[in-house]
């Protein structure tokens, strides 16, 4: 009944506007909103105005969005799926918003069967099966250029549609899983041995242990766009900001993105995605070739500069 859905879709935007505030609060995040032409900031509208109705929010721990805030949240939740379609989303319905940042606490059983609970101070989380969990607070003012915890948290429930949270979402037939793979786990790698560098004290150079190479491909995998929309699996939290063809030698862009993103793959994906639509020029630098294949998964990319325009890529 995809097309029923799509006339309601279109119905709502006919009869509603977001309020201006909604748009100001989200280009706080994602400053290439503000270079887009009218019939692109009305096509984000409609699909935030069908966001809004096809969702649930709740406020927790006091928290009490206005109609403005909860608008701005959508406008940032379908940036990434302006091409890849709102049905990405069909698999979870509830958002729910804590003031500020709040504390997780986790169980998880380790090899020998032993149960262990974490807890960590978190800006945001995709739970399994649902629901999207964000900081009121990060959401509108982030905490600096590159930061989007939105689409982090919306990467983190693409990367869901294959089954594991590997930073391997489903990927459209253009795109070939090997290519996504190497690219991702050569970008991973050269951040997670830079980061070990400089948390070992020293200074400029690449050592460190090989990453497993088979994080970013498991058995089966290579699902095309459409297949496996149904399964989630995972719960993550949220973070910043990932090489390619000419950083051998210069680490000098990689060192402005945050450490978190050398995690694990689903971390390094949700960190290159809020990067690729927040700064896009820094991913750029950084990795090139990450850059390259966010722009084909993504189908299109927000100005960066002045005078710059958005660019489909299908």
């Amino acid at each position: 009944m995809g097309w029923l859905r799509n006339w309601r879709r279109r119905r709502l935007a006919r009869g509603r506007n977001l309020p201006a505030l909604a748009w100001s609060y989200a280009e706080a995040s994602l400053p290439g909103l503000r270079r887009l032409g009218w019939q692109e900031r009305r096509q984000l509208e409609a699909l935030a105005v069908a966001f809004l109705d096809e969702k649930s929010f709740s406020g927790v721990a006091g928290a009490s969005p206005d109609e403005a805030q909860l608008a701005s949240i959508a406008l940032q939740a379908v940036v990434p799926v302006r091409e890849l379609g709102l049905d990405w989303y069909a698999p979870w319905r509830s958002v729910v918003l804590y003031p500020a940042g709040f504390v997780a606490t986790h169980e998880y059983v380790d090899d020998d069967g032993v149960v262990h609970l974490l807890e960590g101070p978190l800006i945001g989380e995709a739970w399994e099966g649902g629901p999207l969990v964000l900081s009121l607070e990060d959401a509108l003012r982030p905490a600096g250029a590159g930061s989007c915890v939105v689409v982090h948290e919306c990467a983190h429930k693409l990367d869901m549609a294959q089954g594991e949270v590997n930073g391997l979402p489903p990927l459209p037939a253009t795109l070939a899983v090997e290519v996504w793979a190497r690219v991702f786990q050569q970008a991973y790698e050269r951040l997670g041995r830079y980061v070990e560098t400089a948390e070992a004290g020293e200074d400029g150079g690449e050592g460190g242990a090989e990453r497993d190479e088979s994080l970013w491909l498991l058995e089966g995998q290579g699902a095309t766009l459409g297949q496996g929309l149904g399964t989630l699996d995972g719960s993550y939290g949220s973070g910043g900001n990932g090489c390619g063809r000419r950083c051998d030698r210069d680490n000098s862009s990689i060192a402005a993105f945050d450490p978190y993103a050398a995690e694990d793959p689903g971390e390094f994906f949700a960190v290159a995605s809020e990067t690729y639509f927040a700064d896009p020029r820094r991913l750029r630098r950084a990795f090139p070739e990450v850059h390259e294949q966010l722009r084909q998964f993504y189908g299109w990319e927000l100005p960066s500069g002045r005078g710059g325009m958005s660019h489909r890529s299908r």
